[in-house]
């Protein structure tokens, strides 16, 4: 038995889950950036505050080899709400998936699929 902590996505409405074949092998940067706003004063003062965060572009990736695989990320990404992800570090965000790229690759003797897939997503929040 493998000892390797799986992805998994759950849809918020429905509750469904989905745990990945492959984990991803890329991710980009969740890091919200932190704004300051500054509040004017009728005594002249001036005082900093720290805005809202505003959502932040994610991408994640990785690779596809199982038929079943590939129509599970598809299916996920027609999923019109939100969506949360757990991945193998345990953090958890809330997300919306934007889109799905697959970029088909050369079958192998061994793998006849072969993809290479990135979804892009508006990410909400990290809750974990």
């Amino acid at each position: 038995m493998s000892n390797v902590v799986r992805w998994i996505f759950q849809d918020l409405e429905t509750n469904e889950t989905y745990q990945v074949e492959l984990n991803p092998n890329e991710m980009s940067s969740y890091m919200f950036s932190k704004g300051f706003d500054f509040a004017h004063y009728g005594t002249g003062r001036v005082r900093g505050v720290q805005s809202r965060r505003e959502p932040v572009d994610l991408t994640f990736g990785g690779v596809v080899r199982t038929k079943s695989h590939h129509d599970a990320l598809i299916e996920w990404q027609q999923k019109p709400g939100k969506v949360r992800v757990t991945d193998h570090l345990g953090r958890t965000f809330e997300m919306m998936i934007r889109s799905l790229d697959m970029l088909d690759r050369r079958p192998t003797g061994t793998n006849s699929w072969r993809f290479r897939y990135t979804f892009n997503c508006l990410l909400l929040r990290r809750v974990t």
